[in-house]
């Protein structure tokens, strides 16, 4: 009311239609999926940046020997370049399942009403074309009761955490003493309660104008992951109506995998590279033991 008041004053009584042939559960269902699809194409763009970022070091470090490794065990020769490639591919993979994912939230649920429409002579299409969905919901019960739309966008940012965490293990392990081929800024890393010579890389607030955070931890990949499965058995229980249990508060709807992958696009930064140690690190007769 206090929305349709202030539209009110300052078109007049026009704004009184505001509500008409509307319902809260055919507009918060509409919210909702605007609110998705603009987190899922703010992830694109995170992503697509990152992936800039993996393609540009990439090709300066398309010759830097770097050991490959199974069961953390030295193995075959790789080089940097390919490494930060495989990394690239599975963001690939990850931007494709945003794209498909995205065609299933924008479909627009608003003329449902309360479950079964209206009888105001609206016009759905042309509301669809103002608001950029590409399709109207075909059934009033299931545009207002449909919530896995959301959830496969939180299975989405799911996979997506999984990657960025991957990426964020393997520079942990890379920075570590054992293996030394990168030292990661200070922003990235937090330093010991006790022992000052220690930088250790993991969750750290990046100090700017607005609060970010540092590469995916484990906690934080945690969190994402377990919130499609959380969002799963509320699902199963709700009938093909409206509930209180469908409200935005209890989705899964906090995206840590934005926030992740925004901060992750500072690989052009990362280092420098200790890349005589990692040329170095495996012993000549076991990097091509393969080839015998």
């Amino acid at each position: 009311m206090n929305i349709e008041a202030r539209l009110m004053e300052r078109i007049g009584v026009a704004g009184k239609k505001l509500h008409t042939g509307r319902s809260r559960n055919d507009q918060v269902a509409t919210d909702i999926r605007l609110y998705v699809r603009e987190e899922i194409d703010s992830i694109d763009q995170e992503l697509q940046r990152l992936q800039s970022g993996l393609l540009e070091v990439a090709e300066r470090e398309a010759e830097t020997i770097l050991p490959g490794f199974t069961h953390l065990q030295v193995a075959q020769p790789v080089t940097f370049g390919h490494h930060l490639r495989a990394w690239f591919e599975m963001l690939v993979r990850d931007r494709e399942r945003l794209r498909d994912c995205r065609k299933r939230v924008n479909v627009m649920p608003l003329g449902a009403a309360a479950l079964a429409g209206t009888s105001y002579p609206i016009d759905r299409t042309y509301t669809a074309q103002l608001l950029g969905f590409d399709a109207v919901a075909e059934n009033s019960l299931d545009a207002v009761s449909d919530r896995d739309f959301a959830v496969e966008s939180a299975a989405v940012a799911a996979l997506i955490m999984s990657h960025l965490s991957r990426f964020s293990e393997e520079l942990i392990l890379w920075s570590s003493a054992q293996f030394d081929f990168v030292n990661l800024p200070d922003r990235f890393c937090t330093g010991s309660s006790i022992m000052p010579q220690k930088k250790n890389p993991g969750l750290k607030p990046v100090c700017g104008p607005t609060p970010t955070w540092c590469p995916p931890s484990k906690r934080n990949g945690t969190t994402c992951i377990a919130r499609p499965c959380a969002a799963m058995p509320r699902l199963r229980i709700l009938p093909t109506i409206w509930c209180a249990k469908m409200s935005p508060s209890g989705m899964p709807m906090k995206w840590w995998a934005r926030r992740c992958a925004t901060v992750s696009n500072g690989i052009r930064t990362w280092g420098p590279w200790n890349w005589r140690s990692c040329s170095n690190s495996p012993p000549p007769s076991r990097k091509t033991c393969s080839g015998c």
